[in-house]
């Protein structure tokens, strides 16, 4: 005996005016990643067969979406409401309402909204706007709230063991034979090891790899982390190995780690010792900027293009932090991705039910 069962949901996909953007933006913690509230879209949506199916399968929020790439989404513009097949979006406005059974059989040529060029015009808004809504180029930060692990002195520190030494010099020289034999020998060691200088992990030692070509680092990275090395790792200063290779301007270890899932959020806190001299409360955009790699801004400016509001511990911006480092051209970049128009996407679900047939 078999049943047939049926399983449809609503969602409401919503243009925000810029002015419920800007007057909410308050609400945007732009220091706490448990406090935002607005998430960037997802840079695999592009990627995605179906992009409205992916919008759909979402979860409810409020997203901020390039122009641009909601233009690429909802397709040629047509002036009036679209009648679209299930599991897509029919359009009224500035909100859409996007109805999904499961299975759900999807028409690829049909799989567009055309909404009017001026509706999306009229709901963007750049991040300078925000940027000067939000006031949030010189915040500080709490450093109280920042916990500061305990650094002993260099002159107490602890050797490495014999098998930690090994481990890092292979990771060095991104070794990936002498790195399986210690990953078989030593399970844990590619999640467990810890530098007895920076803290760092073996991502970090691979990040810096100077005297290896960057398919090596990224060959290097992808087997660490098949054996459980922890992407989002920090160094005794809170910085992971993308803020080591966004400082470097290696694009390619970058542009690896972000597809592997790295978090462009993390920001660091002061070295005890000032190892590298570089600020608290930075994310690996404020070290790319300093280091004028510009191929990594506009990498981690995708990522993340909340990251462009987001001063350090002194205030600074990642477009100030390039001007003071006399590198303009990344500044240049870096203002001109101020300017790029935005949108505010929100979904919303609204009902969900069964039924057998």
């Amino acid at each position: 005996m078999s049943f047939r069962v049926a399983a449809a949901m609503v969602k409401n996909l919503r243009l925000l005016e810029p002015s419920q953007v800007l007057s909410a933006s308050s609400k945007v913690a732009l220091h706490s990643k448990t406090a935002r509230t607005l998430q960037v879209l997802p840079s695999k949506l592009m990627a995605s067969s179906d992009p409205l199916a992916f919008l759909f399968s979402l979860d409810d929020g409020e997203y901020l979406v390039k122009r641009s790439t909601m233009e690429g989404i909802l397709g040629p513009e047509s002036g009036s409401a679209q009648s679209m097949p299930t599991g897509h979006l029919s359009s009224s406005s500035t909100t859409t309402t996007a109805t999904s059974t499961t299975p759900t059989t999807t028409n690829s040529s049909a799989n567009s909204l055309a909404i009017p060029q001026s509706v999306l015009s009229s709901h963007s808004f750049t991040l300078s706007h925000l940027l000067q809504s939000t006031q949030a180029s010189h915040p500080q930060l709490d450093l109280k709230t920042i916990k500061t692990p305990d650094i002993p002195k260099s002159e107490n520190f602890n050797l490495m063991s014999k098998t930690d030494t090994v481990f890092f010099q292979a990771c060095a020289n991104c070794d990936v034979p002498t790195l399986t034999e210690e990953c078989s020998r030593s399970p844990k060691i590619a999640s467990q090891a810890t530098h007895s200088i920076h803290g760092g992990c073996g991502l970090h030692v691979v990040a810096m790899a100077y005297n290896s070509s960057p398919a090596s680092q990224v060959q290097t990275i992808e087997y660490l982390v098949s054996q459980n090395a922890e992407l989002d790792a920090v160094a005794s200063n809170g910085s992971t190995a993308l803020h080591w290779a966004a400082g470097n301007g290696n694009a390619d270890v970058v542009r690896c780690l972000l597809d592997l899932g790295a978090d462009p959020n993390v920001k660091s806190y002061t070295w005890q010792r000032q190892v590298f001299g570089k600020s608290s409360g930075q994310m690996p955009l404020h070290w790319a900027s300093e280091s004028g790699e510009q191929e990594v801004i506009n990498m981690l400016c995708d990522a993340n293009p909340l990251a462009l509001l987001s001063g350090d511990e002194r205030g600074s911006t990642a477009a100030e932090l390039a001007e003071k480092a006399l590198h303009f051209d990344a500044e240049a970049l870096l203002h001109s991705k101020l300017e790029e128009p935005y949108v505010v996407l929100q979904i919303k679900k609204e009902v969900e039910g069964t039924k057998v047939l």
